[in-house]
C-alpha cells in the first residue's frame, strides 16, 4: 500500500530512475542465478503471465497490445537504424591461385611421380630417390634370389643359379624357363635406392626392363634391341 502511493506520487523523472535502477537489479540478479533458478523464474513468471491474461479486462488487454505494439515497433526501427554488418570473405588472391596451382603442377607432375623397380628385392621407389649405378660394379651376388624366396612362396621349386662358361650371361632357372641377363655389355645402366640396397634397371635403348605383371618371385627381363 505504501509503495503504491509512493508510485502515484512519483513525479517522471522519479519514475524513470526508479525503472532503470530495478532494471540493473534485476540484471545482476539473474546474471548471477543458476540454471534451476533460471527454469523456475521463468516456470513461475509464465504462470503469472498466464494468470494476469485470463483476469485482465477489455481495456487492461487493450492496453497490454498497445504496449506490446510499441515494443515491436521501436525493435524495427532500431533494427533499420543499426543494420547488422556483413562482413564478407575476401575474394582469393590470382597470386594465391597460380602459386597454388604451380605448386600442385610441381608435386603431381610425372617428374614427381615417376617409379622403378628394384633389380634385387622387385620393389618399386620413387625414381627421384634413386641413383645410376654401372653394371660392373654390382655383386653378382646380389642377382640371385634369396634361398628364403623358397620358403616364403609355396608352389615353387628351388632354383639353380648356375654360372656358365661365357662370362657374358649368367642364367637364373626354374620351372617356368629361363631367364637371361646379359653381363658383356658394362655400360649398361642400373638404378639403385637411396635408402636400401636395391637395384634397379634404368629403363631405356639397350637396358633390360622388368616385366612388373609376372608374378614370378625370380627376375623377368625383356630384352631391348641394342642398335
Amino acid at each position: 500500500m505504501i509503495d503504491a502511493t509512493r508510485r502515484n506520487n512519483e513525479t517522471t523523472e522519479q519514475h524513470r530512475i526508479r525503472l532503470e535502477q530495478q532494471q540493473v537489479t534485476d540484471n545482476t540478479r539473474r546474471n548471477n542465478e543458476t540454471t534451476e533458478e533460471h527454469r523456475y523464474r521463468l516456470d513461475k513468471q509464465q504462470v503469472i503471465n498466464i494468470t494476469n491474461r485470463n483476469n485482465e479486462t477489455s481495456e487492461e488487454r487493450s492496453a497490454r497490445n498497445r504496449s506490446d505494439s510499441r515494443r515491436r515497433q521501436q525493435r524495427m526501427l532500431e533494427k533499420k537504424s543499426n543494420p547488422p554488418v556483413k562482413i564478407w570473405p575476401a575474394a582469393i588472391s590470382q597470386k594465391v591461385k597460380e602459386n597454388c596451382l604451380s605448386e600442385f603442377n610441381k608435386r603431381m607432375s610425372m617428374d614427381s611421380l615417376r617409379e622403378q623397380i628394384c633389380v634385387v628385392c622387385n620393389s618399386r621407389h620413387n625414381e627421384k630417390t634413386m641413383h645410376n649405378v654401372l653394371l660392373s660394379n654390382i655383386n653378382d651376388a646380389l642377382l640371385k634370389p634369396h634361398q628364403s624366396l623358397h620358403e616364403m612362396i609355396p608352389g615353387i621349386r628351388s632354383a639353380n643359379a648356375q654360372d656358365t662358361d661365357f662370362d657374358e650371361e649368367m642364367i637364373f632357372s626354374n620351372k617356368q624357363g629361363c631367364y637371361r641377363i646379359h653381363l658383356q655389355q658394362k655400360k649398361f645402366l642400373y638404378t639403385a635406392s637411396d635408402s636400401t640396397t636395391c637395384i634397379s634397371p634404368h629403363l631405356g635403348k639397350g637396358t633390360y626392363e622388368r616385366s612388373v605383371t609376372e608374378p614370378d618371385p625370380f627376375w623377368n627381363f625383356k630384352e631391348f634391341n641394342n642398335t
